[in-house]
């Protein structure tokens, strides 16, 4: 992967306007255009264009996407086929454009930066890729006045898709490495303590958390942050930005129900920070609340894990809590079926 010419992004800049929906653009020229891009994937150095492509905040904003498309092409379909070196330089590229990340930058772009990380994560993190943890601190505790909630709603979404990927769907890649991904997931998402009391003696595992609360309380905590500071008077744009920063937190919450240790949401005291949601207006972010609870007491729990099965049900069953879910379900315009 050498450094890229001017000619070569230029070439490809070139053949994306003419790939563009422009009716002064016939069919024949705007079909060549779409084979040249399409070419350009295979070609050795088209991780490197991409890179350049998508880091210039100058270009428009679907050509740094193509640019981030070459990239994903490169890690999904030819990660194999490179050495150490060249997937460090994947990896560096991928954590370089995630951290360049601007709040202006369009949702479609932050995703797709979200799901390049993910996409490395499964063939690296835990053996190759060991500070992820860290890095995804860094990100989430950049200064507001910098970028805003967008930060927190990129790292929330990559934790979301890693937990998808790795523990709830059928992901064939991630499945490869099923026994390294679920264990390193468990160790940055348990609180540190709970973490090494369930897990054991470390042997000669690598440390991948911080050895701090992790990630279950550090999103609770911001969820009942966001709320707080969105019901506090502030402009109409920044409670927006609030409230979808809340709904992702809940989705991340929603997704880890499923699998992680009854112990851990007890402990997080997560029961409380969901029915906080009530405590908003938005009838959106009640009904994900009560979507989180829904998953981790539906689930079926083994017989060391009843008693905190029961402990959970009795604090999300108050009466004064039943109160609370009955009129969000009303205020859906649900009925039983």
């Amino acid at each position: 992967m050498q450094k890229a010419t001017v000619p070569r992004t230029w070439n490809i800049s070139n053949a994306h306007s003419q790939a563009s929906l422009d009716s002064r653009i016939s069919n024949d020229v705007r079909q060549q255009a779409f084979q040249h891009l399409e070419a350009v994937k295979s070609q050795p150095n088209a991780p490197l264009y991409g890179f350049e492509l998508a880091g210039n905040s100058s270009l428009d904003v679907t050509l740094r996407y193509y640019g981030l498309q070459l990239l994903e092409f490169a890690i999904r379909y030819r990660w194999n086929d490179y050495g150490q070196e060249e997937t460090a330089q994947l990896l560096a590229w991928v954590t370089s454009l995630t951290d360049a990340m601007r709040p202006e930058n369009p949702l479609f772009l932050r995703n797709k930066l979200a799901q390049l990380w993910v996409e490395v994560a499964k063939r690296s993190w835990g053996e190759e890729w060991t500070d992820m943890d860290q890095q995804l601190a860094v990100l989430w505790d950049k200064p507001s006045e910098e970028k805003g909630v967008a930060n927190k709603i990129l790292v929330l979404r990559i934790l979301e898709q890693l937990s998808e990927d790795v523990i709830n769907g059928e992901d064939a890649v991630a499945g490869l490495r099923l026994d390294v991904l679920g264990n390193a997931l468990n160790e940055i998402i348990l609180p540190y303590a709970l973490y090494t009391q369930l897990a054991g003696p470390r042997k000669s595992r690598q440390t991948l958390d911080l050895g701090t609360d992790g990630w279950l309380r550090r999103i609770c905590s911001f969820f009942a942050q966001a709320l707080q500071h969105a019901s506090g008077g502030a402009a109409s744009e920044v409670v927006k930005g609030l409230e979808t920063a809340a709904l992702r937190a809940l989705d991340v919450l929603r997704s880890a129900m499923s699998w992680i240790s009854l112990t851990a949401a007890d402990e997080v005291s997560l029961v409380e920070y969901m029915y906080m949601a009530f405590h908003s207006p938005n009838l959106a972010i009640q009904t994900a609340a009560v979507e989180v609870l829904f998953v981790m007491l539906s689930r079926h729990w083994n017989p060391p894990s009843q008693e905190t099965w029961i402990k959970l049900c009795r604090q999300a069953l108050r009466p004064d809590r039943n109160r609370h879910d009955q009129a969000n379900f009303r205020d859906n315009c649900c009925s039983p079926r």
